[in-house]
C-alpha cells in the first residue's frame, strides 16, 4: 500500500475510480469469506445475517439499518474501514485479480482471519450523546441513564482521515459474563446532502448475544425482541411516561433485547440463558421484513412452551417511530390549547 512521507496511508484518483466504480460487492463478499446463501434470480443473503442482502450487479442492501451501496460502502460501512483503507483494499485486490491470467491451479479460497475487536475511544463526557438520545430521539432520562449504568452505551470518539474528530453513540454488545463482545456506532449529527448517516458495525463485532436492557427488577419472567437497540429504549420510554399510565418501567420484569437486525441468534442465546423467562414478545419493526421475521421466529418456537406474541408499532415504521410520533402529537396538542385568563 503507499505510504506518504509522513507515514499516512493515501490513494491515488485511478486507486479510487477502481474502488468505486469497479469492485463488485457481492464478489467482495465472497472473496473475504462471509457464507452467503442464494435467494433467487442471484440474489445472495449473509447465512447469519439475513437483512444483508447482495445483487448480482455488485450492490447491497442492508435492510435492517436502511443502508446500501457499492463494495466499497460495504467495506466501510459493514467491516467498519476508514475511506482510505476501503480504496485501497478493494483497488489492490483488483488489480491482483487482472495479473492472474491463466492460474495454473484451482486453490481453495481460504476465509479471512478474524478481525480483533476493541471498543472504540471513548469520550470524556456524554453531553452530546444525551441531548442526542433525549431531544432528537425521545428517550426518557431514566432510560438513558440506566443504559449508561449497565454499560450498555456511550459516546465515542471517531477521527477521520483528515483529522476531524467526531463523537458517535456507541451501544455495546455483551457476552453472557458480561464481557463486551461488540458495538455498534451511530454518528449524530445531520448527514451532509446526498450522503447516509454514520451508522456502522465496529470491526470484528460479534451479534452473537444482541443488545440486551435488562430489568432492573430481577429475574426477569419476559423478553421483549426488537431490531434496534433505539427501538428497545423507546419501549421502555413508553412504559416510562406518567400519561401512559403504564407503571413504572424499572419495576417490572421484563427485559428488552435487540437482534440488531432480524437474526434470531441473540433470541436463541437469550433464551439458553434465561430458563426463569415464559413469555418472548416480537415487537419487530412493522415493515414487510420485520413482519416475516416476526412470525418467522414465533413459529420456531411453538412447542418450547413459552407463551409467544408478536405486537408490531401501529404508527411509524418502527418503535422510536412510535414515540417520536407521539410526542410530537402531545406538544402539538399542548401548543394548541387556548389560554384562559381570569377576569379582573
Amino acid at each position: 500500500m503507499p505510504v506518504s512521507k509522513n507515514g499516512k496511508l493515501f490513494y491515488t484518483k485511478e486507486q479510487y475510480e477502481k474502488a468505486r466504480y469497479c469492485a463488485n460487492a457481492l464478489e467482495y463478499a465472497r472473496k473475504q469469506g462471509y457464507e452467503l446463501v442464494r435467494q433467487g434470480a442471484g440474489y445472495y443473503c449473509m447465512k447469519d445475517h439475513d437483512s444483508m442482502i447482495f445483487t448480482p450487479s455488485g450492490h447491497w442492501f442492508w435492510n435492517s439499518r436502511g443502508l446500501s451501496g457499492g463494495a466499497m460502502e460495504f467495506a466501510m460501512y459493514y467491516e467498519g474501514k476508514t475511506v482510505t483503507e476501503a480504496v485501497l483494499t478493494l483497488a489492490e485486490e483488483l488489480e491482483r485479480t487482472a495479473a492472474i491470467q491463466t492460474p495454473r491451479r484451482q486453490e481453495t479460497p481460504q476465509r479471512a482471519a478474524e478481525p480483533t475487536f476493541v471498543l472504540p475511544e471513548r469520550d470524556t463526557n456524554c453531553k452530546r450523546m444525551f441531548w442526542y438520545l433525549c431531544s432528537k430521539r425521545g428517550l426518557d432520562k431514566s432510560v438513558v441513564q440506566e443504559m449508561i449504568r449497565q454499560q450498555l452505551v456511550y459516546q465515542a470518539v471517531r477521527k477521520l482521515d483528515t483529522g476531524k474528530m467526531l463523537v458517535n453513540a456507541c451501544f455495546v454488545y455483551k457476552d453472557e459474563q458480561g464481557k463486551p463482545i461488540g458495538a455498534y456506532q451511530r454518528g449524530m449529527s445531520e448527514p451532509l446532502p446526498g450522503t447516509a448517516p454514520f451508522k456502522r458495525d465496529v470491526t470484528g463485532s460479534s451479534k452473537r448475544c444482541g443488545w440486551l436492557l435488562e430489568a432492573p427488577q430481577k429475574p426477569a419472567t419476559e423478553v421483549r425482541v426488537f431490531e434496534g437497540a433505539i427501538d428497545a429504549a423507546s419501549d421502555a420510554t413508553l412504559y416510562a411516561l406518567p400519561e401512559m399510565g403504564q407503571g413504572d418501567w424499572m419495576q417490572q420484569p421484563v427485559d428488552r433485547l435487540s437482534l440488531e437486525g432480524v437474526d434470531p441468534t441473540p433470541l436463541e442465546t437469550y433464551l439458553t440463558n434465561h430458563p426463569n423467562v415464559k413469555t418472548v414478545r416480537l415487537m419487530l419493526d412493522a415493515d414487510r421484513p420485520g413482519r416475516e421475521a416476526a412470525q418467522r421466529i414465533a413459529d420456531s418456537l411453538q412447542g418450547r412452551g413459552l407463551t409467544v406474541e408478536i405486537d408490531h408499532p401501529t404508527a411509524g415504521k418502527d418503535w422510536n417511530e412510535t414515540l417520536t410520533m407521539y410526542r410530537a402529537n402531545q406538544q402539538q396538542t399542548a401548543q394548541a390549547k387556548p389560554e384562559y385568563q381570569q377576569e379582573p
